[in-house]
């Protein structure tokens, strides 16, 4: 009984050595194959997932420089708290185990943006429905401030620091409360009592004003007009009226900020802005002052289509359909020519002729075709390219005219037939010009 119990054990000891061996010298390489969420606060204590290979006996995970908390998980997943940073930036996930440490890659990437602001208090927090109180705005994460709302309008900033905002309150259409909140490229401040601010008093009537980005210049130019009046008014009627003209109105607008383009001439405008206390009207001036431009001549080419990977045969290989050219011009006269653009230092000896290519440059020994390309405009005949310009289309009315490219090619018995990869190429170059 004796010698078999301590067979027992022995045997035991193997099997246990069996099962548990492999798990015990298991051994790989420790990777990082995805983050998520891979953006959080620079605030830190985000929950991230973090997937990849051989995470058994992880010692540490850093973000960056910094340890994640609160590490669980298996061999091909973790779950860590996102440790915080002194400033916002996308840094690289790393695991540490005694395999190594994961290699940088970028599917490991976390990004930290900075936390949005909030409103802890505004002082005061009640105010005249015209606007103009200095109120104070405490809080967190101004820093970057772009705009601080009463409501939906817009306070005068007038100082920021990283805990508080000083601002000129605007205007309310009524008395009431409203929420402030504050706007950084973080985001927007969540709403909440502490940051409400009561308007009370009376409604006043607008006072009429208004700016433009251009009074002089030639024509036609493009104004566009910015409303200024005081105290909310809450609609406009613009008036737009040609002086040199027999005093006619030309235009009239109700937006708020309207944008008009002028001809040659002089302009008065006025501005009627009201809301529920009553109305106010600027008084009409001449306000723009325009010239008559020069027009200056153009031609506009537009192609579209391409012709690549030709597969060219011995004889006449014709193509009508791929490319097509519009041509666009405000002249009477006008022609557009096509030359051998002889890019790539390409020589100059084989302008019109298309030449070896190897896909990056022209080959210096390499061959060229025998005959040059044809090219022709809208079903015109055909004109051999060369490094002159050619004239393939030509017109004697402004406006625009558009038709098919055709190129052929000419291929002889005696061309030589490309391999390796290579390609014969010409690169057309179109110009439009007056005669």
């Amino acid at each position: 009984m004796r010698v078999t119990v301590r067979h027992y054990w022995v045997l035991c000891f193997l099997l246990l050595v069996l099962l548990f061996a492999p798990a015990a010298f298991a051994t790989g390489t420790t990777t990082v194959t995805s983050v998520s969420p891979n953006t959080g606060s620079t605030a830190g204590g985000e929950v991230v997932t973090i997937t990849g290979t051989y995470f058994i006996g992880t010692e540490w995970v850093k973000f960056g420089t910094n340890l994640a908390t609160n590490i669980s998980g298996s061999s091909n997943q973790l779950t860590v708290t996102s440790p915080a940073v002194a400033s916002a930036g996308t840094v690289d996930v790393t695991v540490t185990t005694p395999s190594g440490t994961s290699a940088i890659v970028p599917a490991d990437q976390f990004t930290y943006s900075n936390p949005p602001p909030t409103v802890t208090s505004v002082s005061p927090n009640t105010g005249s429905t015209a606007g103009g109180d200095t109120v104070t705005i405490t809080g967190s994460n101004f820093i970057g401030t772009s705009s601080v709302a009463f409501g939906t309008n817009l306070a005068t900033i007038d100082s920021v620091s990283g805990t508080q905002i000083t601002v000129t309150s605007p205007a309310s259409a009524g008395a009431g409360t409203v929420d402030v909140t504050v706007t950084t490229p973080s985001g927007t401040s969540a709403t909440g009592s502490a940051d409400q601010f009561t308007y009370s008093g009376v409604i006043l009537a607008p006072v009429a004003s208004f700016s433009a980005n251009s009074t002089t210049g030639t024509a036609p130019l493009a104004v566009q007009f910015t409303d200024t009046s005081t105290n909310l008014p809450t609609a406009w009627n613009w008036s737009f009226t040609n002086v040199t003209g027999n005093n006619t109105e030309i235009w009239w607008s109700t937006s708020e900020s309207p944008e008009l383009t002028f001809g040659a001439g002089n302009y008065s405008i006025a501005l009627n802005a009201s809301n529920s206390a009553g109305y106010s009207l600027s008084t009409p001036t001449t306000f723009i002052n325009v010239s008559a431009g020069t027009v200056v001549p153009y031609i506009d080419l537009s192609v579209a289509g391409s012709l690549t990977n030709w597969n060219l045969e011995p004889g006449i290989n014709q193509d009508d359909s791929s490319v097509s050219l519009t041509i666009t011009t405000n002249i009477n006269n006008w022609e557009v020519s096509a030359v051998d653009g002889l890019d790539g230092l390409k020589p100059a000896h084989t302008a019109g002729y298309m030449m070896e290519y190897d896909g990056s440059s022209y080959v210096s020994s390499g061959s060229n075709l025998t005959n040059p390309l044809n090219i022709a405009f809208g079903g015109g005949p055909p004109i051999a390219l060369s490094s002159t310009p050619q004239t393939i289309a030509s017109g004697t009315s402004s406006g625009t005219t558009s038709g098919n490219l055709g190129i052929s090619q000419l291929i002889a018995t005696t061309d030589t037939i490309l391999t390796n990869g290579h390609q014969y190429r010409i690169v057309i170059t179109l110009a439009g010009s007056q005669p």
